[in-house]
């Protein structure tokens, strides 16, 4: 276990407010369709109860209320546990990459690539997305392939990478087929 201190917990709470909203924003209310160069497609979303498992802080909270606070901007560093599971040094880099994860999804389609069985030492995850200019993978699982992970792009325990051509999306739980492309 690791200790923060109170300028630790400050920092971590103001990103996590300013990732919160961005996940808020752009990816909660949505489900996506990516579409790769063999033609292809894969949906996957991102559910609010995830948020916090994917900055990688431990809180007095659970993860519907961590979530809710963060993009309320109620969280306060009380709520943030002194005794975290990862260092500070980690933290700070999965609350760096998540105050621009909606990039994994909104930027140039050919700068981001599908990880196919991303394999990890504890998790496989059946799909990924690796954006090498912003340094991140975000993995994804279940049946819904949610957002499950935020790492690091020096992954290279895969199946297969692909290259994507399209990311469609549409409001999350519409009947209605992907019409928005992003």
């Amino acid at each position: 276990m690791h200790e923060l201190n109170q300028s630790s917990k400050k920092r971590i709470r103001k990103d996590a407010i300013e990732g919160a909203r961005l996940y808020q924003k752009y990816l909660v209310p949505n489900t996506f369709l990516i579409v790769t160069e063999d033609g292809k497609s894969k949906e996957v979303c991102f559910n609010k109860k995830d948020f916090a498992h994917l900055v990688g802080v431990r809180s007095s909270l659970n993860d519907l209320d961590f979530y809710n606070h963060c993009t309320q901007g109620t969280l306060v560093e009380s709520n943030i546990n002194e005794q975290q599971y990862y260092d500070f040094g980690t933290i700070r880099k999965k609350i760096v990459r998540i105050k621009k994860i909606n990039k994994i999804m909104y930027a140039n389609a050919d700068t981001n690539l599908i990880l196919i069985n991303l394999h990890t030492n504890t998790v496989d995850f059946p799909l990924a997305i690796e954006s090498p200019k912003d340094k991140m993978v975000v993995a994804f699982t279940g049946n819904d392939n949610h957002a499950r992970s935020l790492r690091n792009n020096n992954q290279t325990n895969f199946d297969e990478k692909k290259k994507i051509i399209a990311i469609f999306s549409k409001k999350r739980d519409s009947k209605e087929k992907y019409t928005q492309l992003v």
